[in-house]
């Protein structure tokens, strides 16, 4: 989900409370699609603390289609196969083996 200004029109994800160009705090909220396209990607071997269990991990940066942008992990495609300017989809996941996250994405081929 994200969020959209009814005054301006501008799409924010993820979602605000108001309007960083207008000021407005009249948002309404709106579905994505979860289509995106790959910008970047890195494997991290060097896990910072409380993920190096599950090192190497690939993270990728999406442009999302309805606009913004996330960071996510990527699922089932091998880093042979990532190739910025791809199309991918973004779904999200309740993470239940790490309490401290709630909720993260993974990319995912479409």
């Amino acid at each position: 989900m994200g969020t959209k200004c009814e005054k301006c029109g501008e799409i924010y994800f993820p979602p605000r409370a108001d309007c960083l160009k207008c000021l407005n705090d009249k948002i309404e909220w709106m579905e994505y699609s979860g289509k995106g396209i790959l910008q970047s990607f890195t494997t991290i071997h060097a896990a910072p603390k409380g993920f190096e269990d599950i090192a190497p991990y690939t993270l990728g940066i999406v442009d999302l289609k309805e606009g913004g942008r996330l960071i996510a992990w990527t699922k089932d495609i091998s880093e042979e196969e990532l190739r910025i300017g791809m199309s991918v989809k973004i779904v999200p996941r309740i993470f239940e083996e790490i309490p401290e996250i709630k909720l993260y994405y993974t990319i995912e081929k479409p």
